[in-house]
């Protein structure tokens, strides 16, 4: 009978379906684990993958700000639907243990089940390949001016419009102009206004764009109407609409943007006015065409209403007006579209050669300098024709009426549009002829560090936080004089705010006085992560501002504005609640001009402070006499910092009399006309001790104004100029240069990057590097970035050695070769619009021995290329394609071609016998073919830079391109950047002849096969020079001796997708891996061990081991398998990530844990099957191991029973910083800290995250569950505590969300010793009903408590609907407060049984911001003093959301 009753249920499954063949349904109750194994692998070995890459490009597509495809996003939440039941159905076999005890069913359902997921993932992963994109470009929005509406032009306008509307005889309106001329943004003004006048019962604002869909135009209207359409018939819609907007008293619909005719009836809409019911249209159109069709087709019902459908009328009527209006149309068509014409070179061309020349203009009246009077006259005439076209304008918008005088508008406007082109045609010619109006103007200086200590800075530092702590203020402006110290100011606001974390984002980038939007573009991007490939500014500055909204929270620092800057044609939107913006300058009026919200003047040191930083610059001082030379050189200084900084850092190790002759020098400078700070930096310069330093320093002044000069730029200059000498190898050279660059830091003449990739050289400095420039009779002529558009006149060519023309807008050389005969330095690059150099230009040019071209638009090179260059870039130079001349230059030894045109690597350039470094990374859409043998004959190459520049490698050059053999043979190389884009399975097995001279490589970064670079960047360790990342499905073992060699020396080592890996080891059986100190493993579908160890054990493995990660490893079994060895290994780990390995059960041996004791993070994420993380089975009790150990972070482990178990005897817990649990629903304890005096050695602890732990009912037991402390029976008295350890006392942030198991959090003793606390947000625990512990015995003597919470700045409790107060007691007391005097935030949102706030009048004097999505619910809040109510009320903010 048992066995009958358990069949039952399949049998009648399979008598229902008796039409299906009966070997089917057997199949599924004896194949149901083969079904469910194929499907496990499905999932986990393809569409996860298939996930994870889609994922990829996600998230790389938001964050260039693009838009995701719906059906891309649905894809992504039907896979992690089936990830979730196939997990599911993974779990329930595992239970399936017998056929005989009830689970006959369940095998038949399973098996049915399985095979019916399998069809559907095999669709999922059809769907998902066959995404080629997975998201459109972010629109590119126009810009209007802000605010236009209140000028005097644009409020008759909207008045003109309003006026419209009010007219009881006019329906349908139209609205025309160029694009960009503000159409929308006046709709937006007049939607305000007539809401304002309250002139229609509802308004209604739809885009119709260019290509009008009239379901969506339908859809716009009905959703606000409250009606749904969707499945009817495109007329029945309309008809419905129709009625629909016939209900309404009065109603405007603002059809936007209308670029062809519009039907409107076919939409559902008629213009009507009956007195009962108005519904009038407003359109807006680019085209007076477009707006005229509408307005005739309206007048035409209205000629056939007076008819009274007498066809003779109105066949009359209408042969009456057909001739007029084509006559009509005709001269309005040319009349309107010679004066379209017209306004699109004012405004596309003749406004913008004026504001660039203005800006020029202004920068010279700054700086002093006389305006040229031709400039000035050219100025005056362009503001007569921007008069004038106003006054075309206004008659342009007078033609409103297809009959009254519009004929004779138009032909006027035809006539007057012909002479306004000529003579705006002659502005252009005239202003763009103009090669310069100034000399560049200084700029804010740097400030040496730490000054803002001094006291005055620090009130100013305070002043601006403050101000950006204000709601109401989006804008600073911070000005003062040049040398004062701006730039340095902001980096200490920058650092504070990250510090604090006042914003999530903090972004710095310079503008300089020649402001390059693409450059202030680029710097913003870079650090937001982004990568712009658009060309055009607006789409660049479209695809920054969709970044830029993704923010939370972010601060923009502009640095160095010396003229008004559009924001919005950045990508800058200050109407985004999330973004500020801190701007500096110079100029007070600068600031006023960018509408600042607030100005704040950073002013001169006084003497005291000033003494104090000239000493703390200079160093020790002995001697008396020079403790007073000091005071009178700080004097001299007038208070600024960099003046200051810069003569301390000269005298810096002076004898007594160079001192002595430091006032005379500044005051002879000085008499000269050069001002304090300038006089200071000569005399910095004039301290150099070498020549080389010197013209090291001038050459970085070639540089344009803020640019970052790269040390692999600098050493191919310095090269051509001689100065590290012709025996050094590049390594010997980039060490002379880095003693020169070193000394010039050290002396304030040069500032060092963030990195010591590059050094910047401020611009007061470079002016004064110029001016030292020009004093030697014009050696150097440095003119970089002023925006020239013609070759300069040089006074002595001859004389000049060396000439920077770079980032300017040159577009054509001189028509004579310039007669430059000792000319050295020529930099051309970066002027884009450069497209031909004759052949004959540089025959002149005998000595020349650096030329960069790069970034310029030729697209062949001059046949007349000096034989003597010695540096020759040509990077970015895209359309160039034949590069054979190169082979010529014998003495060449930099060459750079990233990013060009060429197609084939010429063999002509295998004669560079000389050359010492190649760069032709990035031309891995052009380069097809590099012919064999031609990078092997460059035998003095010690640096090759080949990343994704080339897909044609060939492992051993038995074919017709280039090989892995040819590099193997440069034994001279010490740099190496190389990517092999093949996915050759032989690979890494195969020998490429001798490579041990590659031990001597001391940068490297060699990918083989492809790596999907945004994984592979989010898990990059930086400022690791030595990297080998794998990508194979190589199955040939042993490696070959090349992988052998980079194994012992790489300090990185990633590996993706390496199929064939069964385990570390075997890419370097006999090695230690001596050098590497991080390993990344991802997608290792084979890997069972991530170190097998067998039969042959090295002493030691791993020794400098710093950083593991392995993800997404899905049989990965164990970390460690095999003997251990004796000696240490992991000894140095400082960081270990696992993640989505789900056969994982044991982290590590508790032998290898034992040794971990650098180990500073731990962080294991979406484990299933991991039931532990640490191991101490067989360690014997004593001191801790594990003493570093700063954060554990634990995610998703579904099968994780304890945290604590094991890392007691291992960890030293006093250390710990931060913790993080979520997601971990299998613990058998019910509280995260098993006892009191447990959570006591949590000394250091800052930051606490718990997130979706049910089986939490507290945070700390009262009594411990291992040792059976009775604390509950002898309650603790918090006012006569006896000393003990403190609970928590660094804990700064605490947040808790979803567990609903938490009834409080844990008892007001500790709450009390929170000192250091300042984010505390609980929210989504559903049976919270209190937050803190308050027991009987903890009153004081008048029965009142106040809880002081010092530092605490953010309290949010959100959707608590338990939650009935903050505290819990067994009887009432009068009066409990929290006191918190830095609380800036204060949220509360759907806390409905709330009662009460526990603050006093003086509980929160900075809170600047409350948050209630209830505002009823405030209402009714209980009060001990109304007076808290009122202040809370000030700073109420309501939440819609």
């Amino acid at each position: 009978m048992e066995i009958a009753g358990i069949a039952a249920p399949p049998v009648i499954d399979l008598a229902k379906s008796a039409a299906v063949p009966a070997y089917r349904h057997i199949g599924y109750l004896f194949r149901y684990k083969k079904y469910v194994n194929n499907l496990q692998s499905k999932v986990q070995g393809n569409l996860l993958r298939q996930e994870n890459d889609v994922n990829e490009r996600v998230n790389l597509a938001r964050d260039n700000g693009e838009v995701i495809h719906e059906v891309v996003q649905q894809w992504i939440v039907e896979v992690d639907k089936v990830r979730d039941e196939v997990a599911e159905m993974c779990r329930q076999a595992g239970k399936i243990n017998s056929c005989f005890k009830g689970w006959l069913s369940a095998r038949y359902r399973l098996g049915k089940d399985s095979k019916k997921k399998i069809v559907i993932v095999d669709e999922l992963l059809m769907e998902g390949r066959s995404f080629s994109s997975v998201s459109n470009p972010a629109p590119v929005p126009p810009r209007v001016a802000e605010h236009f509406d209140a000028f005097a032009s644009r409020e008759a306008t909207k008045n003109e419009v309003i006026q419209a509307l009010m007219d009881d005889k006019t329906n349908l309106i139209g609205v025309f102009g160029l694009g960009g001329v503000g159409k929308t943004t006046l709709m937006k003004e007049v939607i305000e206004e007539v809401e304002k006048l309250k002139l229609f019962d509802k308004v209604l604002l739809v885009t119709v764009s260019q290509n009008p869909n009239l379901k969506d135009i339908q859809r716009e209207i009905t959703e606000n109407l409250d009606l749904k359409i969707e499945k009817d018939a495109m007329q029945i819609r309309a008809r419905r609409l129709s009625r629909r907007l016939k209900q309404e008293k009065s109603i405007l619909l603002i059809l936007d943007d209308v670029r062809t005719t519009l039907e409107l009836a076919e939409v559902g809409i008629i213009p009507c006015g009956d007195g009962q019911n108005t519904c009038k249209v407003l359109i807006t159109s680019r085209n007076l065409d477009v707006v005229d069709y509408n307005a005739l087709r309206k007048m035409s019902e209205d000629i056939v209403n007076e008819c009274e459908g007498l066809p003779f009328a109105i066949l009359a009527f209408a042969r009456a007006l057909q001739d007029k209006d084509e006559a009509i149309r005709k001269s309005l068509c040319e009349g309107m579209s010679l004066f379209d014409d017209l306004q699109r070179k004012v405004q596309n061309n003749l406004v913008r050669l004026e504001t660039d020349l203005k800006a020029k203009v202004d920068l010279a009246r700054n700086n002093g300098d006389v305006i040229h009077q031709v400039v000035e006259q050219w100025l005056d005439n362009v503001d007569n024709v921007r008069n004038e076209m106003k006054e075309l304008h206004n008659e342009a918008r007078e033609i409103n009426h297809p009959f009254k005088g519009r004929h004779s508008t138009c032909h006027r406007l035809r006539e007057e549009s012909k002479k306004k082109v000529v003579v705006i045609d002659e502005l252009l010619v005239e202003g763009r002829s103009f090669s310069s109006v100034s000399n560049p103007a200084p700029v804010p200086p740097r400030v040496a560090e730490h000054f803002d200590a001094f006291a005055s800075r620090e009130a100013t530092k305070k002043e601006v936080i403050k101000a950006l702590k204000d709601s109401n203020t989006n804008l600073v402006g911070i000005y003062g004089m040049g040398g004062v110290g701006k730039t340095t100011l902001m980096k200490e606001i920058r650092k504070q705010v990250e510090e604090t974390k006042l914003f999530d984002k903090v972004v710095f980038a310079t503008v300089s006085q020649n402001p390059d939007l693409r450059g202030i573009q680029t710097q913003i991007a870079e650090i937001l992560g982004m990568e712009i490939k658009e060309q055009s500014i607006p789409a660049r500055a479209a695809k920054l501002s969709a970044r830029l909204k993704q923010e939370k929270s972010i601060l923009l620092l502009l640095d160095d504005l010396w003229t008004r800057l559009e924001l919005t044609d950045v990508g800058i939107g200050l109407d985004e609640v999330s973004c500020k913006v801190i701007i500096t300058s110079r100029r007070l009026d600068v600031c006023n001009s960018m509408k600042t919200t607030k100005n704040i003047d950073v002013k001169v040191l006084s003497k005291n402070d000033s003494l104090e930083l000239f000493l703390q610059e200079v160093g020790d001082v002995d001697s008396d006499s020079l403790r007073e030379m000091s005071e009178k050189i700080v004097n001299e200084c007038g208070g600024l910092p960099l003046a200051i900084v810069t003569l301390a850092r000269a005298l810096r190790k002076e004898d007594k009399g160079v001192w002595t002759n430091v006032i005379p020098q500044l005051r002879k400078s000085m008499y000269e006309g050069m001002d304090l700070v300038n006089a200071s930096i000569k005399m910095s310069y004039n301290f150099l001790k070498t020549r080389e330093t010197k013209l090291c320093f001038l050459l970085c002044a070639l540089f344009p104004e803020g640019h970052k000069v790269t040390m692999d730029v600098l050493v191919g200059y310095a090269m051509g100029e001689d100065l590290l000498g012709d025996g050094e190898t590049l390594k010997e050279a980039r060490g002379s240069l880095l003693i020169m660059l070193n000394s010039l830091v050290s002396s304030e003449l040069l500032l060092r990057g963030n990195d010591e990739g590059y050094v910047m050289m401020h611009d007061i400095v470079r002016d004064v590097a110029i001016s030292i420039a020009r004093e030697n009779r014009n050696e150097s002529i440095m003119s970089a970035g002023l925006g020239l558009q013609k070759w300069p006149k040089l006074k002595e060519p001859g004389k000049c050695l060396r000439l920077s023309l770079m980032s300017n807008d040159i577009r054509e050389v001189p028509a004579d070769a310039p007669e430059c005969s000792q000319l050295v330095t020529l930099s051309l690059a970066r002027n884009r619009s450069l497209a031909d150099i004759p052949d004959w230009f540089f025959e002149g040019m005998k000595h020349l021995a650096t030329l960069d071209l790069s970034s310029i638009g030729i697209s062949s090179l001059p046949k007349t290329l000096n034989n003597c260059l010695r540096s020759l870039y040509l990077n970015d130079c895209t359309k160039l394609q034949d590069i054979s001349l190169i082979g010529n230059l014998k003495t060449l030894k930099i060459l750079g071609l990233q990013r060009t045109g060429i197609s084939r690597f010429p063999e002509e350039l295998s004669g560079l016998t000389n050359l010492k470094m190649l760069n032709l990374s990035d031309n891995y859409r052009n380069l097809k073919c590099i012919p064999p043998n031609v990078i092997s004959s460059l035998s003095s190459l010690e640096e090759l830079y080949m990343f994704y520049s080339f897909g044609g490698w060939e492992i051993e050059g038995s074919g017709d391109n280039a090989s892995l053999a040819e590099v193997a043979s440069l034994t001279n190389l010490t740099s190496l950047y190389l990517n092999l884009l093949i996915d050759n399975t032989k690979w890494l097995s195969t020998d490429i002849g001798p490579c041990y001279h590659w031990e001597k490589l001391e940068k490297f970064d060699i990918e083989v096969g492809y790596i999907l670079m945004k994984t592979y960047y989010k898990t990059l360790t930086p400022n690791y020079e030595r990297r080998v990342r794998l990508n194979t499905r190589s199955d040939s073992f042993p490696v070959a001796a090349w992988v052998n060699v980079l194994m012992e020396i790489t300090y990185e080592l990633y590996l993706q997708e390496c199929e064939g890996l069964k385990n570390v080891l075997r890419l370097n059986p006999n090695g230690r891996f001596y050098n590497l100190n991080s390993l990344t493993i991802r997608f290792g579908s084979g890997m069972e061990y991530v170190m097998n160890v067998e039969e042959q054990v090295p002493e030691t493995m791993f020794p400098n081991l710093e950083i593991l990660k392995l993800s997404s490893i899905y049989k990965l079994k164990a970390i460690w398998n095999g003997p251990l060895i004796e000696r240490t290994s992991f000894g140095k780990l400082k960081v270990l990530q696992i993640s989505e390995c789900d056969e994982l059960v044991n982290i590590l041996p508790f032998l290898l844990w034992t040794r971990l004791q650098n180990l500073e993070e731990i962080e294991i994420e979406k484990c299933t099957k991991l039931e532990k993380v640490f191991e101490s089975d067989g360690f014997e009790d004593g001191s801790a191991n594990i003493l570093k150990l700063r954060s554990i972070k634990l995610y998703n482990l579904p099968s994780l029973t304890s945290i604590w178990k094991g890392a007691v005897p291992l960890i030293r817990l006093e250390n710990l910083k931060i913790l993080a649990v979520t997601f971990c629903n299998s613990l058998r304890s019910g509280y995260l800290f098993h006892s009191v005096a447990f959570s006591q050695r949590f000394q250091q602890l800052e930051d606490l995250k718990i997130i979706k732990c049910r089986p939490f009912i507290k945070l700390i037991a009262e009594e411990d569950e291992k040792e059976g402390m009775e604390i509950k029976s002898c309650p603790i008295n918090f006012i006569a505590l006896p000393p003990q350890p403190p609970i928590f006392s660094s804990l700064k942030r605490l947040y808790i969300r979803e567990c609903h198991g938490l009834k409080y959090i844990f008892p007001i003793q500790i709450l009390r010793g929170l000192l250091q606390l300042e984010e505390f947000t609980v929210s989504k625990c559903e049976k919270m009903e209190e937050l803190f512990e308050l027991e009987e015995c903890q009153e004081e003597e008048d029965r009142s408590m106040t809880i002081w919470l010092p530092r605490l700045k953010i309290l949010d409790l959100f959707y608590l609907p338990r939650l009935s107060s903050f505290f819990c007691h067994q009887r009432r007391l009068p009066r409990v407060l929290l006191d918190c005097p830095s609380l800036e935030a204060l949220d509360i949102q759907v806390c409905s049984h709330l009662k009460r706030l526990h603050f006093g009048p003086q509980s929160t004097p900075k809170l600047e911001k409350f948050v209630i999505n209830d505002n009823e619910w405030f209402e009714k809040l209980e009060w001990d003093d109304p007076s808290v109510k009122l202040q809370l009320q000030q700073r109420l903010s309501e939440d819609e959301d």
